[in-house]
């Protein structure tokens, strides 16, 4: 048997990894769950729970809540892109990256340091079956994102 054999899907190395417990509870309120589970190729840049903690404790509240589902999928669907991309494969300087949300991130590669923004990434290159993971140090709001109180009253 070959380790990629062995290997489970993002979904499953997520669910089994205690840095991400939020994000994964997150990814299963949202119904995205069996898309990393999914066959196909992706990269996930994966919040840790420290990143959640970085965050407004009244937005994480509203996300956990299931009160801001859609805002939920944008912010998680900002952290996914088709394709697998190993940190070695990337450029030294900028690359554009199209995420599941319609949106480009821009993947800046230092030396050994990769970033996504304000997002380090802290962990790379965890290879799953259906792609790898890159753990990431701040979670990624699209820059489109407006977070109001509107979302409160959607359903």
């Amino acid at each position: 048997m070959t380790d990629t054999a062995m290997q489970g899907t993002i979904a499953q190395l997520a669910s089994e990894d205690a840095r991400f417990t939020t994000l994964v509870a997150l990814v299963e309120q949202a119904g995205l769950n069996e898309k990393l589970d999914a066959d196909g190729e992706y990269t996930v840049f994966a919040p840790t729970n420290a990143a959640f903690e970085k965050l407004d404790p009244e937005l994480v509240t509203k996300l956990k809540s299931g009160e801001a589902n859609d805002t939920l999928k944008s912010i998680l669907k900002t952290h996914v892109v088709e394709g697998e991309t190993m940190s070695s494969a990337l450029v030294e300087g900028d690359n554009t990256v199209a995420t599941m949300a319609d949106a480009d991130l821009i993947v800046r590669k230092t030396g050994d340091s990769v970033t996504i923004g304000n997002a380090t990434v802290v962990a790379a290159d965890i290879d799953a079956s259906n792609g790898v993971i890159h753990a990431v140090d701040t979670v990624i709001i699209p820059a489109d994102l407006e977070l109001t109180d509107e979302e409160e009253t959607e359903s």
